[in-house]
């Protein structure tokens, strides 16, 4: 170890305290650990004994999450018992926030794996019959020009949606009219929905129930243009079976991903609740 004056050198910190030297630059930069002593010509940088309390504080501090910023006004202060377990009783209130946050995320990607793991499990285009629980939607009404790209078209309305983005985990979807294709074949976009989770209090006057029930499902990969191919299935499905659909046809993109060049792709859901079906 290098003793200059009682000084410790910075590499000496560093093994000391398994800092990096740029991490104790970057701290003096910032004002938050300045160096006792800076040698006038070779511009070295030397730490006393006095400051080896300071640096374990920096670091015991940093492992309860708080920021450079947050670490800097405690330390540039004097601190007591009592401050310091009011300090401890906030990062206690903080990491029993973000372990709230873990549960629900888990919580969503669980009910995300459980959901791609029902799907995959069937051939693409091929209609199959299921009991789905009741699902909660936010639809926005889809309102453009008959030869506009429907992936434009929903991507103006999720400006919209994305300012409440914290409540909402799905990608987008549509609502076709049943009723139309089955007469005619014409494809009539009535609303840009996207789902919500159980426990979410998203506040819209638009909030669709689709209740729990028998559904005519059938999942594809590719574009969202493409679903006109597959409705026809559905329809079909639903008058060999003389099943009656109960809502509109419910396209969802349950997943959207590239290939290695970089393609978008999508797994879509394409479903219509079904009565008579037991």
């Amino acid at each position: 170890m290098i003793f200059i004056e009682a000084y410790y050198s910075i590499g000496d910190i560093s093994r000391l305290f398994g800092m990096s030297i740029q991490t104790l630059r970057y701290y003096d930069r910032l004002g938050l650990l300045r160096p006792a002593h800076v040698n006038t010509e070779s511009k070295y940088r030397y730490y006393s004994h006095e400051q080896f309390l300071q640096i374990k504080l920096i670091k015991y501090l940093k492992t309860l999450g708080l920021s450079l910023a947050e670490i800097q006004s405690i330390v540039n202060q004097d601190l007591s018992p009592r401050m310091i377990i009011q300090l401890l009783r906030e990062q206690e209130e903080a990491i029993d926030r973000k372990i709230s946050e873990l549960v629900s995320l888990r919580h969503d990607v669980n009910a995300f794996e459980e959901r791609l793991s029902s799907l995959v499990k069937h051939a693409p285009g091929k209609v199959f019959l299921e009991t789905r629980p009741e699902r909660k939607v936010v639809a926005y009404d889809y309102v453009t020009r008959p030869s506009a790209n429907l992936a434009v078209g929903i991507r103006k309305i999720l400006v919209d949606i994305e300012r409440h983005r914290s409540v909402l985990r799905y990608e987008p979807g549509v609502l076709v009219s049943y009723d139309q294709f089955a007469s005619s074949g014409i494809v009539k976009f009535e609303k840009v929905i996207i789902e919500l989770d159980d426990g979410s209090e998203f506040a819209h006057d638009s909030i669709l129930r689709f209740p729990a029930g028998s559904y005519a499902t059938l999942v594809y990969e590719g574009s969202i243009e493409e679903g006109a191919d597959h409705y026809g299935k559905l329809v079909e499905f639903m008058s060999e079976r003389r099943l009656q659909p109960m809502s509109e046809l419910i396209h969802a993109i349950a997943v959207s991903y590239t290939d290695r060049d970089g393609i978008g792709m999508a797994l879509h859901e394409v479903s219509v609740r079904a009565s008579g079906s037991n």
